[in-house]
């Protein structure tokens, strides 16, 4: 007993190196020394405990330190898949279930649709959804950059069943995420384009533009899919035509000779089809040719009482509002009036108001229908 107590100060440097699990092999040591028989025994019984002591401690210093696994742990595991695109490792944390791209409702699955920007993570933010001490529930608000702005999402944490578990589900420190993170765009398009699609997937069908008549000229779709910048591709019915943005508030964003649009999912934009300088001198020599029939006294949709068989000779035509100078850029869609004076040799002048819009045929020809802007009175009249 008194050679164990006697060597209690080398087996102190070894608890001391080792920490609790080193501190409970002392005491295990001493007691395990007592009961070796005294003389040379005793010396060789302590010299190998000693020996097994210190190793133990070297290889307990060695053991790698565990991170501790808590939700924001698996929030980051989870938003750095998203945000590096990928994707398949991202679904064993949670799967999207409705997988679908039809009737303007269109989830853009990444095997089919790849984006052309990732979001760049600013601020990652975990809390509790409730005050309880032992809460099972947290939520993730994270803010990242996409496109030059700043945008944000929320998803949710909760703690795995104990006693049913989600097969297939990948956990981290027993907490998992609830449902997989999603962003939704609603984009607003005109049926002057024939269709819209991101990458193999087609998100958008026209229906061509009205023929004679006012018609329900847009549609909405919705894309949801992870948060990300992807090219929507899309086709006009007539290639001339440029391509018009307008952001949520209807402000013009940008217009151009576009086959594609850079949405960000998240965003909401209109997209409208608008008439290209050559569009606008092809209707106005449309527009004369059809007030000149009406002078000569030939039939024109465009003709008036005041106008009709008056005479071309001399007669001076001006537009009085060159619609291509205007701001405002309407889409191709829509109906719209054109105002020309016609000015008479004698000096007289009569102003004539022309109701203009593009229709589409059974063919796909598309082509500019006139009319006259009577007054109720007259329209009634002519029947």
């Amino acid at each position: 007993e008194d050679a164990c107590d006697r060597s209690f100060p080398a087996w102190g440097i070894v608890a001391a190196t080792g920490g609790e699990t080193m501190r409970l092999l002392l005491h295990l040591g001493i007691v395990a020394c007592r009961f070796v028989k005294r003389g040379p025994g005793a010396i060789i019984g302590l010299a190998l405990l000693l020996a097994c002591g210190v190793g133990l401690a070297s290889w307990y210093r060695d053991l790698p330190v565990t991170e501790p696994q808590t939700p924001e742990t698996l929030a980051r595991e989870y938003v750095d898949l998203l945000f590096t695109g990928r994707y398949a490792e991202a679904e064993e944390y949670a799967k999207v279930e409705s997988r679908t791209c039809s009737d303007g409702d269109c989830f853009l699955d990444p095997s089919l649709a790849t984006p052309i920007e990732y979001p760049q993570l600013v601020e990652l933010t975990v809390k509790p959804r409730s005050a309880e001490r032992n809460n099972e529930s947290y939520q993730v608000l994270v803010r990242y950059t996409l496109g030059g702005k700043e945008s944000w999402g929320i998803f949710t944490i909760v703690k795995q069943p104990q006693h049913y578990p989600t097969p297939g589900v990948r956990t981290v420190g027993g907490w998992m995420i609830d449902k997989p993170w999603q962003s939704q765009s609603i984009i607003r398009i005109d049926h002057a384009f024939a269709s819209a699609s991101v990458g193999d997937l087609e998100v958008y069908r026209g229906h061509g533009i009205g023929s004679g008549r006012r018609s329900y000229s847009w549609e909405s779709i919705t894309m949801r899919g992870y948060p990300a910048m992807y090219d929507l591709n899309v086709t006009k019915i007539t290639d001339r035509w440029l391509v018009l943005m307008r952001d949520r508030n209807n402000q013009e964003v940008d217009f151009g000779d576009y086959d594609s649009v850079p949405i960000s999912l998240g965003e909401e934009m209109s997209i409208e089809a608008v008439m290209a300088p050559e569009d606008y001198d092809e209707l106005y020599v449309q527009v004369e040719r059809e007030l000149r029939a009406c002078l000569r006294g030939e039939p024109s949709p465009v003709c008036t009482r005041q106008l009709s068989g008056k005479g071309e000779e001399g007669a001076v035509l001006t537009v009085v509002t060159r619609l291509r100078n205007r701001p405002s850029l309407d889409s191709v869609t829509e109906e719209d009036t054109l105002s020309v004076e016609v000015t008479f040799p004698d000096g007289r002048t009569e102003l004539v108001r022309v109701k203009w819009r593009y229709s589409q045929d059974s063919t796909g020809t598309v082509s500019i229908t006139l009319e006259t802007d009577l007054p109720p009175w007259e329209k009634e009249r002519r029947g």
